[in-house]
């Protein structure tokens, strides 16, 4: 009915957003923190993600440039393995997996941490995004992870 009114209308459709304060990373980062085991994940799953910072600027783009309409695919071109995050964010909080266990005895002692919604079985790409001219701050995931868990400036190419 909007369409029809000669509104435009947006369909944003979000990879998981990398928040160190809430959902998947959260969950990740607090896993290991608190352990050095890891449940062998699905390989074959990706994580579509976008940082924080780009989701809002990606909005702000998508609010403001009349040429974008319809549905439009908000996350990084760089998709990563299910399985690999875990290893990862254990890397940025110097937290390194020792072992894997079990999904089912890992799910015992932690819950669900993650739903199917999370990981998809194939990649996303942000090519109409991209197209009308937007930039990503946090293309990688290194640079991304970086940011969210306060690693940025600790860098050796960032040392003042």
């Amino acid at each position: 009915e909007l369409k029809k009114a000669g509104v435009r209308v947006i369909y944003s459709r979000s990879g998981n957003i990398l928040s160190a304060r809430q959902g998947l990373l959260k969950q990740t980062i607090d896993q290991q923190k608190s352990t050095f085991l890891k449940h062998k994940e699905d390989s074959s799953k990706v994580i579509n993600w976008v940082s924080t910072d780009d989701a809002i600027y990606a909005i702000n783009h998508m609010l403001f440039n009349q040429n974008l309409f319809g549905p439009v695919n908000l996350c990084s071109s760089m998709t990563i393995k299910q399985d690999d995050l875990s290893f990862l964010v254990g890397a940025k909080i110097n937290r390194r997996i020792l072992f894997n266990i079990p999904k089912f005895l890992f799910k015992s002692f932690y819950g669900k941490i993650r739903s199917d919604e999370i990981v998809q079985s194939s990649p996303s790409y942000s090519r109409k995004l991209k197209e009308s001219g937007f930039k990503f701050t946090f293309e990688n995931i290194d640079e991304a992870l970086n940011w969210e868990t306060g690693n940025y400036f600790n860098k050796k190419e960032y040392t003042w």
